[in-house]
């Protein structure tokens, strides 16, 4: 009789050892799941910034453009004053092209910060072109048709990339 006492005795440290192993391995899963959640969640805030910005620069361009436009075919200074001013409103979305340029550049892993100078840069000159053209008075002269000319190729070429940009995706959070 005692063998069979010694049988039916078992030991409750295995069991508690697999118990332990098994909610050790539920929290891991858990812990990783919610590691991974947020990961996601930090590309899908990325990606509504970039879209963004794509949209910033996108009407920041067209404005330009369309102000351009407007300033070379004023014949008046009613006219030239009009296209300044909606020149001047297009500037609003301004920084938005240098995020948009600072976040590609990111991506791609050259120096953002630098890109973002060249940018800034670059949009302030432009700015300071408006600004120039803004102090004459009249039709435009040569010079001045010459810098519209220059600076509308530009935002020609930014244009032609950013409409291949698709801003399209709203709330979609897949990739």
């Amino acid at each position: 009789m005692k063998l069979e006492s010694k049988s039916t005795k078992r030991s409750y440290a295995l069991a508690v050892t697999l118990v332990l192993l098994v909610f050790s391995l539920m929290g891991n899963v858990l812990l990783y799941t919610l590691y991974l959640k947020n990961g996601m969640d930090r590309g899908v805030e990325n990606g509504k910034q970039i879209v963004r910005a794509a949209e910033g620069a996108k009407r920041h361009v067209a404005s330009v453009m369309d102000g351009t436009a407007g300033l070379l075919e004023a014949v008046s200074p009613e006219e030239r004053a009009s296209a300044l001013y909606r020149l001047g409103l297009s500037l609003r979305d301004a920084d938005l092209l240098a995020e948009f340029t600072e976040t590609a550049v990111k991506i791609s892993g050259e120096d953002a910060a630098a890109e973002r100078r060249s940018a800034s840069h670059f949009i302030l000159s432009v700015e300071r072109s408006f600004g120039d053209i803004a102090n004459g008075a009249g039709v435009l002269t040569a010079a001045e048709r010459e810098e519209i000319l220059a600076i509308r190729a530009a935002y020609e070429q930014m244009q032609g990339i950013l409409d291949k940009f698709d801003t399209s995706a709203g709330d979609n959070k897949s990739f």
